[in-house]
């Protein structure tokens, strides 16, 4: 029966047919019409964690009134309350004129991919960012507070982003608050653990059946061991610098080890070991309670109490919620909860610890590295010289195109005309006369990097590729420069300088777009060009700085093998050794097969591991059993030689600098900074 609402009052009642007096309504809206629908059979309600849209199914009778597709919206209410707000996406039907229906709510437009780099931000305000860009409904948000330094997610779901920053929240936290994202309703909620607890008690009276398995196989650690690529000399060399273990555990279920090798940026490994085995170090519980009778309050992420022997395991605590599906027919409302349910960790001790010292190794080679001299003569610790050719020649090595350059230098004139990265007024520095706020995250950038933070190259690399992420490339939040140079200075100026004559203090930018034309002129005319360097021989100490990969993906774009379409390994060796000595006197030696370049590494002392999906800027990726080898531009593109073109050409997406579709196998961490 399907009847087509005037009036919102309407409720069926189905509370006769049991002893429990439940009431549900389900409202099916297409454009203006909209339908109260008497569902046949049950109708069940699926939540889940870790971002998982909840799903409502069930099934109508088609007749002469209903009428609704894919897309309207779905409604369900239970004792006047509504629980679900979606929207219908499959509809199946049979030769008895039943239709099938499955709707999801906001959530699942969590499964959408995109690009996002940030900065400094908590899980609360990436969720805001991504909601503001999708325009989603949110309602009561909690506020996690702890800061995610850095990520990078490149054709990523909605759900893996959320999800990596909420992990790292729980991970990062000293009480490990776990938090939950569903949909209340309609509005998108954010909340603890500690508000996802109910008032509600589970024991042998409200419920029908169980079943309850117990596992150290799954997700159980009780030895945590650190491991960091730590310089040696020349050389670097992998070293343990931790050890976590909880002894008694070991003599009872055997060494069950977890490898954790931090990136060198990361200075404390040892408190997010000791995290890792805090939650890891016990045994897991799967429990699954059958026909509980209903509570419509419960979703994945709820927190009940449970009171019951299961044989060997007796409860009377608090229980985690990991899903339910609610059931509903003739007015009865059951529940099945798969509940997960962890033993009290057990002991640890720290027996190695040497992490701060292997640290501290590794920031005074970074260090070191960032005054290398370049060409014999040294330039302020910069690649490039400190003039506006410089400046020019540094933003074409990071891809920006003359036009986003002259725009760029355009606002430059006005804010360092003598192109110093030391020039200060007072309270703004730099090239990009930077305020005290910016200039101190950028000095911090520094510090993280070990970069010098009066020196033009580092102060272009962040304004341009760090501070917003990409703008040249429109991997930021701000969006692309635009490739026009009065555009470019207009945008530059409105968006990232924002001076007095910035769209936002009511200016035009004019004085900045006509400096970007004259620049662009000087760049046409070749006034001002890219200034050749070579760097190949001059760069000491292991690893390498990663603006020089740019450098190196600069020049030998084009680049024509003479091994033809077996040139991989040649091109990736010569591309690298712009940035890298062990693979400058690789590529001098000639070394021009991916097993011998590989092995080569490998006894300089680089570490070649299975590829997890994570590469930095200047690491090598092997695809197949060493068959092609490219260079990882750190933003899930890389460089790398193309048969089909005969030439070296930048990739987008690693996973098609091989063949089609198929990733790396295994990648060469170069440890360039």
């Amino acid at each position: 029966m399907v009847i087509l609402v005037d009036s919102s009052s309407y409720q069926l009642d189905t509370a006769s047919a049991a002893p429990f007096n439940i009431t549900y309504q389900l409202t099916i809206r297409n454009k203006n019409n909209e339908y109260i629908v008497d569902p046949l059979d049950e109708v069940t309600l699926t939540r889940g964690i870790d971002c998982t849209p909840a799903k409502l199914q069930f099934k109508v009778m088609k007749d002469d009134i209903l009428d609704f597709t894919e897309g309207n919206h779905c409604t369900f209410s239970v004792n006047g309350t509504p629980v679900f707000a979606g929207y219908v996406f499959t509809k199946a039907r049979d030769k008895d004129e039943k239709i099938s229906v499955t709707a999801y709510d906001q959530l699942r437009y969590f499964k959408n991919k995109d690009c996002y780099v940030y900065y400094d931000k908590t899980a609360t305000e990436v969720l805001k960012m991504i909601v503001d860009d999708f325009k989603l409904t949110v309602g009561e948000l909690a506020d996690t507070q702890y800061k995610i330094t850095k990520r990078i997610e490149k054709d990523k779901s909605l759900t893996d982003i959320m999800n990596v920053a909420l992990y790292l929240t729980t991970n990062g936290t000293p009480k490990h608050t776990i938090y939950q994202l569903y949909d209340d309703g309609g509005k998108l909620t954010l909340k603890s653990e500690e508000d996802m607890k109910l008032d509600l008690l589970i024991d042998a009276d409200v419920m029908e059946n169980f079943t309850c398995n117990s596992s150290i196989d799954k997700d159980t650690f009780d030895y945590i061991k650190v491991v960091r690529n730590v310089p040696d000399g020349k050389t670097k060399k992998l070293m343990r610098t931790g050890v976590i273990v909880d002894e008694d555990h070991v003599k009872e279920w055997g060494r069950l080890q977890q490898l954790y090798m931090p990136d060198d940026k990361v200075t404390n490994a040892m408190d997010l070991a000791i995290n890792m085995i805090k939650l890891k170090n016990r045994k897991t519980r799967e429990l699954r309670l059958k026909s509980v009778l209903g509570d419509i309050r419960v979703r994945g992420g709820s927190v009940v109490y449970v009171k019951y022997n299961f044989g060997d395991l007796a409860l009377d605590g608090y229980v985690f919620v990991e899903s339910v599906t609610h059931n509903f027919l003739n007015g009865l409302h059951l529940m099945d909860l798969d509940l997960h349910y962890e033993e009290p960790t057990g002991k640890y001790t720290i027996k190695y610890n040497t992490d701060a010292e292997a640290v501290a190794k590794i920031q005074q080679a970074n260090k070191q590295r960032t005054y290398t001299t370049m060409g014999g003569s040294v330039m302020n610790g910069s690649t490039y010289s400190p003039t506006e050719q410089g400046a020019y020649s540094k933003m074409k090595s990071l891809g920006a195109t003359d036009a986003q350059a002259a725009g760029i230098m355009g606002n430059i004139r006005h804010e360092d005309n003598s192109y110093s990265p030391t020039d200060s007024n007072g309270d703004h520095y730099g090239l990009f006369q930077l305020s005290d706020d910016r200039w101190g995250k950028y000095q911090d950038w520094c510090t993280a990097n070990g970069n010098d933070p009066w020196n033009n190259d580092n102060q272009i690399q962040y304004v341009l590729t760090v501070e917003n992420g990409n703008i040249l490339t429109g991997e930021s939040s701000l969006g692309q420069v635009p490739d026009d140079p009065a555009a470019s200075a207009k945008w530059f100026n409105d968006n990232i300088e924002v001076s007095e004559t910035s769209a936002a203090m009511g200016g035009d930018s004019s004085e900045r777009i006509a400096s970007a034309n004259d620049v662009f002129s000087n760049i046409q005319s070749g006034s001002i060009g890219v200034e050749q360097l070579n760097t190949m021989d001059a760069i000491t100490g292991n690893g390498g700085i990663a603006s020089q990969v740019d450098t190196g993906i600069y020049y030998m774009t084009g680049y024509q093998s003479v091994y033809g379409s077996n040139g991989c390994a040649d091109v990736a060796l010569k591309t690298l050794a712009y940035a890298n000595p062990d693979c400058a006197q690789l590529a001098n030696e000639g070394v021009a097969s991916v097993p011998t370049a590989r092995a080569r590494l490998e006894s300089m002392g680089y570490s070649c591991e299975p590829f997890n999906g994570y590469a930095n800027k200047g690491d090598i990726l092997i695809y197949g059993d060493d068959y092609h080898m490219t260079v990882s531009n750190g933003v899930g593109g890389c460089f790398g030689n193309s048969s089909s073109r005969g030439e070296a050409m930048n990739y987008g997406d690693a996973n098609y600098a091989w063949h089609d579709g198929e990733s790396p196998t295994k990648i060469i961490r170069m440890e360039i900074q």
